[in-house]
């Protein structure tokens, strides 16, 4: 605790304030202040205690030739109003693993996975940075069929019950796919087969109003229409929906993101964006608009990349991420100038390095967890 002149000074202060207090310090301090002593490890990690205005974040995880199997050394980097604040957050993501993927975050929950090439499944965790606390699940049950490490997962929580469930869609031995749901708590995976969509292997998911949503291709040879397939967390049950116009033959320029709790489709391929980057919204979950235009020609070198759209500034900007480069840019609609935010990170990231969107919590893992594990890092 703070000693001065050998007083205490959080000794005779009412447990509320103190919590009040702790509450309204950046994620870094909070992250921090669990180290200092007991007291304010036991505050923090109370129930009582919450962010007092948690602000949406991007949490980068690099991969650079000198990355460590079991540990990365991860950013925040915090939205401020219509800007990127210049001061970032290093922490250790230590959860024991393999090449890192972070597949999917909601409500301070990450998804991760500890595939790599020589492993014949999947190896999940759920993770919280700010408590860091992790979970590792139990392997998804190999499908009645010829099993196949072809998947696509998400991570969500539904509507009514407030059930957190993660979703995985396997291939199997030829063109049939399989859902199988894990429902955090339960210990087990359920298979769900009956209207599984084609989902690709790897495929974005993106979750929006109690919904998973993935970009699938009818795998008919006569037919090359995209479409997008919504799974209900509640009642896990799949429809569809409409892509935006002339965005429905096959490339893998397309991909499904979530800006402002809307569905977007980010166009990145030349064959029907004329050299533009078109970003697509759905606000009203049934009919898409454009909402950004961006020419990859007036800035070829930042551009030419896959690209993430995160999130729309108080002033219409526009902040991505090019996998390629492993650059965070921002981009201005009014002027089409593009900021880039490169000094904040090494220079030797490469295109393995993830980001993503990142609102803090608090959430114990212990609490949605109940038949597993939770270990801390």
């Amino acid at each position: 605790m703070a000693v001065v002149n050998n007083i205490d000074l959080f000794a005779n202060i009412p447990r509320e304030i103190t919590i009040d207090i702790l509450s309204r310090l950046p994620i870094g301090s909070i992250i921090n202040a669990k180290f200092v002593s007991k007291e304010f490890r036991d505050v923090i990690e109370s129930p009582d205690f919450h962010l007092s205005e948690p602000q949406p974040h991007l949490l980068v995880i690099p991969y650079t030739t000198t990355s460590s199997s079991t540990s990365w050394h991860a950013k925040f980097l915090k939205l401020k109003g219509d800007r990127i604040a210049p001061n970032t957050v290093a922490f250790e993501l230590a959860v024991p693993g393999y090449t890192p993927l972070l597949l999917s975050s909601i409500n301070g929950l990450i998804l991760l996975s500890e595939y790599h090439d020589d492993l014949p499944l999947h190896h999940l965790s759920i993770c919280n940075p700010i408590t860091r606390e992790y979970v590792t699940l139990p392997n998804p049950p190999p499908p009645e069929y010829h099993y196949s490490r072809n998947s696509s997962f998400g991570l969500g929580v539904s509507r009514r019950t407030g059930q957190y469930k993660v979703v995985r869609i396997v291939q199997l031995d030829g063109k049939e796919h399989e859902c199988q749901v894990y429902t955090l708590g339960t210990g087990k995976w359920r298979t769900i087969i009956e209207g599984t969509p084609p989902v690709k292997s790897r495929a974005v998911c993106s979750f929006v109003g109690g919904n998973l949503h993935w970009l699938v291709w009818s795998e008919d040879e006569d037919e090359d229409e995209a479409e997008v397939s919504r799974f209900d967390l509640e009642t896990e049950v799949f429809t569809t929906l409409p892509v935006p116009p002339r965005c429905h033959d096959l490339t893998s320029h397309r991909s499904l993101y979530v800006i402002d709790d809307c569905l977007c489709l980010c166009d990145d391929s030349w064959s029907t964006s004329n050299g533009q980057i078109v970003i697509w919204l759905m606000r009203d979950g049934k009919s898409w608009t454009k909402d950004f235009f961006i020419y990859k020609t007036c800035h070829y070198r930042r551009l030419f990349g896959y690209l993430t759209p995160f999130k729309v500034l108080e002033n219409g900007d526009l902040i991505m991420w090019d996998r390629t480069t492993a650059c965070i840019f921002c981009y201005s609609s009014k002027t089409t100038y593009i900021k880039d935010y490169t000094n904040f990170f090494d220079p030797s990231f490469d295109f393995q390095s993830i980001a993503l969107l990142y609102t803090p919590s608090l959430i114990p893992l212990k609490t949605l967890f109940m038949e597993e594990d939770v270990r801390s890092f």
